[in-house]
């Protein structure tokens, strides 16, 4: 698990083996970081994303992961 900071939100940022333990897939929670707040607030709750693809790596699945939170971050979709 892995926390980063883009602009006004963590991205909570993970991978998993698929069941058969061949191939791993994102998984992802974003936050909207808010002054003073003792929590941030969930925007996106955890989820698997990139639904349509597994990948060899962890690395690669969470390349994949971090490249969606930036899409959804940059569109705006909160």
């Amino acid at each position: 698990m892995s926390f980063e900071r883009i602009g006004r939100y963590e991205i909570d940022l993970d991978a998993f083996r698929t069941i058969d333990q061949k191939n791993w897939v994102p998984y992802l929670a974003i936050y909207r970081v808010t002054t003073g707040a003792f929590q941030n607030a969930c925007v996106f709750p955890r989820q698997r994303v990139v639904t349509s693809s597994v990948f060899d790596t962890r690395e690669r699945a969470l390349e994949e992961g971090r490249s969606y939170a930036v899409r959804k971050i940059v569109g705006g979709k909160f």
